[in-house]
């Protein structure tokens, strides 16, 4: 069986992956500490769609796709753990209103709110949930879309010192009383861990945790300033509005779909994933123009049309992987779609592929 560790994107989330916008912030100071010749930039920029002329612009806009491969390009090119050093220039600047709105809280804790509900908007590729008992409050990282073991771990370590450089803004130390776990076995270059992280990290737990003191939720933020905080709320809620909204929301969609597997996810398993209630996801597919069984069974479609090109799968088997318990329902939606059976569909286009070579 395929797992995260060992899958790649595939050509549809690499397609939706287009479609979200990222700020270039983070693009370009990767670019900046590796670029260092105009030769290792060109290699850098390799397959992004992006040139320096264009990231000069004041109000350039890259996409998540552009992000990711540029990482992979670094990871290739740089040193192993390369993103330890790179990720620590993600500075309070670096971080937008995101940051801002974080020293400006009024608490530790509102400023933890603040990153746990907005932190997706400068990085959609990743959602954090929260989590609180009476001795500790920490959130999860929980990916959006499957990146493969060359650029899960880099991405990983760039989320958690970012996250790291906000909460110690406010905290005005380092910190050290909080722990990381990750999902990850232990890199080559993890001794280096101790230089980078200020908390403790343990690797292979089941899921990216954060945990740190409940106390530290009512400690005042030194920087804490009501009008400009609500000010830098304001953007994020704009910025977020526009991820959630019309082609966007459905290329996130598009890419829950595609990490989830052939079958993609129930109403109520994608709603959670994108935080949302089942109603207000439902409301804003309708307002996008869309629905939840129009958008899952584009992506079964396109699954199936990719199973049946292979040989391997039987047309049995490709029916269950899609979600379907009965080969009848299987065999209406497959017609549906593609006006012929799916034994017909696949002898006509293997014979069309053999002719061609």
């Amino acid at each position: 069986m395929t797992t995260r560790s060992d899958r790649t994107p595939s050509d549809s989330e690499i397609a939706a992956l287009e479609r979200l916008p990222m700020p270039p912030t983070y693009f370009r100071i990767v670019l900046r500490e590796l670029g260092t010749t105009a030769k290792r930039r060109a290699q850098l920029l390799a397959g992004t769609g992006l040139t320096e002329g264009q990231l000069a612009h004041a109000a350039a806009e890259i996409t998540l796709g552009a992000q990711i491969v540029l990482m992979r390009n670094a990871t290739r090119l740089g040193e192993p753990g390369w993103t330890l050093d790179v990720a620590r220039r993600f500075d309070l600047g670096a971080q937008g209103p995101l940051g801002f709105a974080m020293v400006t809280a009024p608490t530790l804790g509102a400023a933890l709110d603040v990153m746990t509900r907005y932190g997706h908007v400068r990085a959609p590729w990743f959602r954090l949930r929260v989590e609180r008992d009476r001795r500790e409050w920490g959130f999860v990282v929980r990916r959006q879309l499957v990146l493969g073991s060359e650029m899960d771990v880099p991405m990983l370590e760039a989320v958690l010192l970012s996250a790291q450089v906000l909460v110690e803004a406010v905290l005005g130390r380092p910190m050290r009383e909080a722990r990381i776990a990750v999902d990850y076995r232990a890199p080559t270059w993890a001794a280096r861990y101790r230089d980078a992280f200020s908390a403790s990290v343990s690797f292979g737990a089941r899921e990216v945790r954060v945990r740190m003191p409940i106390e530290w939720l009512a400690l005042a933020c030194p920087l804490a300033d009501a009008a400009m905080h609500q000010l830098a709320l304001g953007r994020l809620e704009t910025e977020r509005r526009r991820l959630e909204s019309g082609e966007h929301l459905a290329a996130r969609i598009e890419v829950l779909f595609a990490a989830s597997g052939d079958a993609g996810l129930s109403l109520t398993q994608l709603a959670e994933r994108m935080n949302m209630s089942r109603r207000t996801l439902t409301r804003r597919l309708a307002e996008a123009g869309t629905s939840f069984g129009r958008e899952l069974d584009r992506h079964r479609k396109r699954c199936c049309a990719t199973l049946l090109a292979d040989p391997r799968y039987p047309v049995s088997e490709i029916g269950y992987r899609l979600g379907y318990s009965d080969h009848a329902n299987f065999t209406r939606a497959f017609r549906r779609w593609f006006g012929e059976s799916p034994t017909r569909y696949r002898e006509r286009t293997l014979a069309a592929g053999k002719s061609t070579r």
